[in-house]
């Protein structure tokens, strides 16, 4: 799937967000989504991405942020490294949730026929 904003920012109904950001909500230490300002969008997103309808689900998602880090520590990627990593999703999280955008969806408000 390529990046795009309408699918970092909302999901669509029908279609997933990028598993990512649930991962890294549901993954993350307290500590670390404090500092990245995550502390309190954990549960109550306003674009989809951090609620889950099931405990499960939010289970899942950490267990794939530990996989993830685990991958990541397996190819040599740093803590710090990965640290940045985790900014840079914060940031394109909080660009989403503020609806940083320069325009609708090419395809949203397009009559059909």
């Amino acid at each position: 799937m390529l990046l795009e904003k309408s699918h970092v920012a909302r999901q669509l109904e029908g279609e997933g967000n990028f598993e990512v950001f649930s991962q890294v909500l549901a993954g993350l230490d307290l500590d670390l989504r404090t500092e990245l300002y995550l502390h309190q969008l954990a549960d109550s997103s306003a674009f989809g991405m951090g609620v889950w309808p099931k405990p499960e689900g939010k289970q899942r998602a950490a267990a794939a942020f530990a996989q993830l880090q685990g991958a990541m520590e397996t190819l040599g990627v740093l803590e710090s490294e990965q640290r940045a990593i985790w900014r840079v999703l914060a940031a394109i999280y909080h660009l989403g949730a503020a609806g940083a955008c320069k325009g609708a969806h090419p395809l949203e408000g397009r009559n059909s026929g």
